[in-house]
């Protein structure tokens, strides 16, 4: 007979255990509820979110849409499986959900707020202010919508109106990492790049173990002009040696198909196989392998797919829907699959997945596009750019990969199919050559304007 105390079974053991972070546990009460009483929605809802939160979204689907069904008047329910749809990019679907709930629970701000970031996802943004604004009217302390509500309006141009809402849910709630990041990326596109690193510091410090603040930190870090190649090599490294090296000292072998003569399989992946820069670099890339000598594998973290995702879709030799899993899952499929090279395509940009390239699940492993630096990774075997951009020597010394330099150009694109015909060059007008840059001033990194 067990000495160690049992954990409480009952729905309001599994709701207590499940607020405690006792997953384990709370799942076990959750089922023990769900045998004798298979379609109570609290249970159900419950437990669907605790899949949810582990990863497991088939799982929370099923749970959640018995829920609803289990419970046509909740609110909650609704909107929590909104939420499993919207991290799979199924926004529509999502809103659907959530304009329901509103109208069943008007005076609910949670609700409100998730209508928001549905909404925003949908390309709706003055649709998502209004909903972000009735959330704060309801509950003027709700430090989530402030910051959503920040998020919306910078990427309306608002950004003095951003900043002031993003310092008010950092004011609301003093330890609000997330609050931190945002205000920071809002200082930055007002070209306050002293006072975003700051703010991406406290962020690292409040969430040592995310591996994402660190990200965003060093993304960051390119755009002041303190910051040369050796420090950010620097930076780099202590970020793989804090998040990404642990996983690589302890993964697997690979038990990829040893022959010779079949095709290679390559693996790309990426949050930006949509009408996004990366898209257009990698469009001409998949239509033009030899599918005699390469099998390509996208692997797709897309939230809101377009026209552009169905075109490379349609180019790929193989095609994951990734949004929703996790890095380890990620790296399970990809093993599986039996990748012999997998690239990423997003460095230490938003949505990376380095930390399923630590755990090695391809033998070889490359970045390109995207990032313009090293990544600090030992499992990043190698990094595409060209002679131009990084002549030999210094950036040799200052990337963790070796660099592989492409003849003539590391990043040609495929422009739209209604593009216009470049016309002739102005210098043959004016004389003399105009240097222009059609980015955002603060997407220049820091060493390219210094020379360093």
């Amino acid at each position: 007979m067990s000495l160690l105390p049992q954990p409480d079974t009952s729905l309001e053991g599994a709701i207590t255990l499940h607020r405690a972070g006792r997953l384990a546990d709370a799942e076990i009460a959750y089922q023990r509820v769900l045998a004798s009483q298979p379609n109570n929605p609290a249970a159900l809802h419950g437990l669907g979110v605790l899949c949810q939160q582990t990863g497991r979204a088939k799982e929370a689907l099923d749970l959640l849409r018995r829920a609803v069904e289990s419970a046509p008047t909740s609110a909650a329910c609704r909107s929590s499986l909104a939420a499993v749809l919207g991290q799979q990019g199924r926004h529509v679907e999502a809103a659907g959900l959530l304009h329901e709930a509103v109208r069943l629970e008007p005076g609910n701000a949670v609700v409100h707020n998730n209508l928001g970031v549905a909404l925003e996802n949908l390309g709706r943004p003055a649709e998502a202010v209004d909903a972000y604004r009735r959330a704060i009217a309801l509950r003027p302390g709700y430090a989530e919508a402030h910051n959503h509500l920040g998020n919306v309006l910078r990427a309306l141009g608002r950004l003095a109106e951003a900043e002031a809402a993003h310092r008010e849910a950092i004011r609301l709630k003093p330890d609000y990492a997330q609050g931190f990041n945002n205000l920071a990326a809002t200082l930055n596109e007002q070209g306050r790049q002293g006072e975003a690193i700051e703010w991406h510091r406290q962020v690292v410090r409040l969430r040592p173990a995310s591996a994402a603040a660190g990200s965003d930190l060093l993304h960051m870090l390119h755009y002041h002009p303190a910051y040369g190649r050796d420090r950010l090599r620097d930076e780099a490294v202590r970020w793989a040696e804090t998040h990404a090296e642990p996983l690589t000292r302890v993964a697997a072998p690979h038990a990829n198909d040893p022959r010779p003569d079949r095709p290679l399989r390559i693996g790309y992946v990426s949050a930006d196989f949509r009408e996004h820069p990366v898209a257009r670099l990698m469009e001409p890339v998949l239509t033009n392998l030899d599918r005699s000598q390469f099998h390509a594998a996208c692997y797709s973290d897309v939230r809101r797919p377009d026209e552009m995702t169905a075109r490379l879709h349609a180019a790929a030799g193989t095609w994951r829907e990734t949004a929703g899993l996790n890095d380890e899952q990620l790296a399970g499929i990809v093993r599986a699959d039996q990748i012999d090279i997998l690239v990423d395509l997003a460095g230490h940009m938003a949505s990376n997945r380095l930390l399923t390239f630590a755990r090695r699940p391809a033998l070889v492993q490359v970045t390109h596009f995207n990032y313009p630096d090293t990544t600090g990774m030992s499992a990043m075997d190698w990094r595409l750019t060209d002679a131009l951009s990084e002549p030999m020597g210094h950036a040799d010394a200052n990337s963790t990969e070796r660099l592989y330099r492409l003849p003539d150009c590391a990043w040609v694109y495929q422009p739209p199919p209604n593009c216009a015909e470049p016309g002739p060059p102005p210098a043959l007008r004016n004389g003399c050559i105009t240097f222009a840059a059609l980015n955002k001033p603060e997407n220049f990194p820091s060493y390219f304007l210094s020379g360093r």
